[in-house]
């Protein structure tokens, strides 16, 4: 063990010691005694900070760093050499513990391989950097963690004020071939994968091991099993061995879960557990769409209803056949196709029933005769007045002219007297005007009508016309019976 004098002279030449030392990497313990009554955790204070005392967290020793923290009596922390682990190299010393304070402050150490075993060092002095060199105590395995205790409760931040722990490079093997674990597991549908990522060490090593093709695994083309792969780092140092470590990967055929079919939109070619996930092109093209079998469509049919897709994304509706006239009294709001079933109401206000214009009715006039249903529902007769009497047997008055009062017919001025030739054919119509006649000479019969009774008809005749003389026939004509 050596010191090299006072901390304020090692501050001139630290800047160059530090800046080729390794330094701890990782606190893997630490226990505070409470041997300070003023403290029930660990503090500590800033390098140039006089003795002003703050809570501190003891993982301030790792690395390069101007904190410190202290460790009165029975307190101590562990720390870890991760990338690196020191040796005892030729000539030199191989361990350093800076302590700040300016009283003798004094410390307990102890070096470990494993972390489980430890080796008792001896006791360091504060106020200086300590030195110690590992062929004191004929150490010949390696240093991977350091254990400080503090045996003094003194200095005006009582205890043992460390600051950092390094190496120095002749004392530092550098071939670490750290592993994030030591296993790990994967499926046979998982893609390949660089062994690169497991490592946190140096990063210079080579893998080796089956299964594995430039420190690259796929589990797709390995399959189910166990496979071992090594990550191994030499040393520059030739005084330092190489490091390597392993990692066991399982490779598994997991359950997958996603859409094994096939034929859905959403298929998972990895998959080999069904998961409900699958979908599948609607009638229309769209994955997952709501336009499947059973739903409503439109065939662009005017003539049916209930339009669904079908499983082949047909769609079609049901043609339903009724009275689709709106009219009738069976009328069908849901048909869509005329059966030829429509019935309507008749003149009685039957649906479907024999009263229609036409057929016999009632008219309840007992001076009518043969009273049947009109268009318009109606019930009219023939009065019994206008079908009596001689109806081609009427004489003319003596100017020989018609004598409207002759006829049968009421004299209402209505009457159409209709003027027929021997050839039956019309050569004059006179409207209420009973004494006018043609007034060509010739045979003719002349047929009286009245449209408010038009069942019954009178035919006068035959009548000629011999002189175009008379006093009121029209153009002077005489009528005379034959």
């Amino acid at each position: 063990m050596k010191n090299t004098g006072l901390f304020l002279l090692l501050l001139m030449c630290c800047g160059v010691l530090q800046a080729q030392s390794e330094f701890a990497d990782v606190l893997v313990d630490s226990n505070y005694s409470g041997s300070n009554p003023d403290w029930d955790e660990f503090y500590g204070g800033e390098v140039n900070g006089g003795c002003d005392e703050v809570a501190t967290d003891p993982s301030v020793v790792l690395g390069d760093n101007d904190f410190f923290v202290s460790l009165p009596t029975g307190s101590s922390i562990t720390v870890q050499f991760v990338d690196n682990c020191l040796v005892d190299a030729p000539g030199q010393t191989d361990l350093f513990l800076e302590e700040v304070g300016a009283s003798s402050e004094l410390a307990d150490v102890w070096v470990s391989d494993d972390g489980i075993d430890f080796t008792y060092f001896g006791m360091i002095d504060g106020g200086v950097v300590n030195e110690l060199d590992l062929a004191d105590i004929n150490y010949d395995s390696f240093v991977k963690y350091v254990r400080i205790e503090g045996l003094d409760a003194g200095g005006c931040v009582p205890g043992f004020d460390i600051v950092r722990i390094y190496g120095l490079p002749g004392s530092n093997c550098e071939a670490f071939a750290g592993l994030s674990q030591e296993a790990d597991s994967y499926c046979t549908t998982d893609g390949a994968f660089p062994l690169q990522d497991y490592v946190f060490g140096s990063p210079n090593g080579v893998w080796s091991g089956a299964g594995q093709n430039g420190g690259i695994v796929n589990p797709q083309e390995l399959g189910e099993g166990t496979y071992t792969f090594t990550y191994t780092v030499e040393d520059p140092l030739p005084i330092c061995p190489g490091d390597a470590q392993s990692i066991t990967l399982t490779i598994e055929d997991c359950a997958v879960f996603g859409c094994i079919d096939p034929t859905s939109c959403t298929f998972d070619a990895l998959a080999n557990t069904d998961d409900g996930s699958c979908q599948y092109l609607d009638c229309t093209g769209i994955c997952g769409g709501a336009n499947v079998e059973g739903a409503a469509c439109d065939d662009n049919d005017a003539t049916t209803v209930n339009d669904i897709y079908d499983a082949d994304c047909g769609c079609s509706g049901v043609i339903v056949l009724g009275c689709i006239d709106p009219v009738s009294c069976t009328f069908e709001p849901g048909a869509t196709v005329d059966d030829g079933s429509c019935l309507y109401l008749d003149c009685e206000g039957t649906c479907g029933g024999a009263a229609l214009a036409g057929t016999v009715c009632d008219d309840n006039d007992d001076q009518t005769i043969e009273d049947v249903y009109q268009a318009d529902c109606s019930c009219l007769g023939v009065p019994i007045f206008q079908c009596d009497g001689e109806l081609d047997t009427l004489p003319l008055n003596r100017q020989g002219s018609l004598c409207a009062d002759l006829t049968e017919f009421p004299i209402d001025g209505n009457e159409v007297y209709t003027w027929y030739n021997e050839n039956d054919e019309v050569v004059a119509v006179f409207t209420g005007i009973q004494y006018y006649a043609p007034s060509v000479l010739g045979a003719y019969y002349v047929v009286v009508t009245d449209p408010d009774y038009p069942i019954c008809s009178q035919v006068l005749g035959p009548r000629t016309i011999e002189t175009i003389d008379g006093c009121c026939e029209l153009d002077g004509a005489t009528l005379d019976d034959e």
